[in-house]
């Protein structure tokens, strides 16, 4: 094959993919839309089927996809160093919502908050200090659910004796559920 082949071939490529990015081929062209509800979820480190926050706060914005109709999405996070980019996946498209599970993704919830003031942003087991309008924090009461646990358990012991197995301790849900468990055994 000649040179002028693939010279014409190399153009015809490039083309192509500067008429998809014009498009916003590969992007969620319904989120341009403004009668169009985005919502966009990303995951603590885990997988969307963990069987615990992740999971949960997935059920909830697939329950805005049946209920108002909403265009959704989710991407998992491998770890923290994949927090800023899997929000900005969001947040750059135009979503309406991203939702940001576990405490861990705080700083980066607050972070984007400033950077796409357009977008609302839920933190499952977040706080916002008050530094961004557009987040709301769902912080739970982890030490009145507990303190109920721990007063069942001390109720059903017969030996007197409970004991708890608990997550890491940096997380404050655990830290706050571990104080109240103890609490309500005592």
């Amino acid at each position: 094959m000649s040179a002028k082949f693939y010279k014409i071939g190399a153009v015809s490529v490039l083309g192509g993919l500067v008429l998809a990015a014009c498009l916003g081929i590969g992007e969620d062209v319904a989120c341009r839309d403004d009668d169009t509800l985005c919502v966009g979820l990303v995951t603590d480190a885990g997988t969307i089927d963990d069987k615990a926050f992740n999971h949960s706060s997935w059920e909830g914005v697939l329950r805005a996809e049946t209920e108002l109709g909403a265009s959704v999405d989710y991407t998992e996070s491998g770890g923290a160093a994949d927090f800023d980019a899997n929000i900005a996946r969001y947040g750059g498209k135009g979503y309406d919502v991203v939702v940001t599970v576990g405490f861990g993704l705080n700083a980066a919830t607050m972070s984007a908050a400033g950077i796409y003031p357009d977008s609302d942003f839920i933190g499952v087991d977040q706080q916002n200090d008050g530094s961004a309008p557009n987040v709301t924090g769902l912080v739970f009461r982890e030490d009145k659910a507990g303190f109920l646990a721990g007063a069942l358990a001390a109720m059903m012991s017969k030996s007197g004796t409970v004991a708890a197995v608990l997550g890491t301790d940096q997380a404050p849900s655990i830290a706050a559920f571990g104080a109240g468990y103890e609490a309500g055994a005592k």
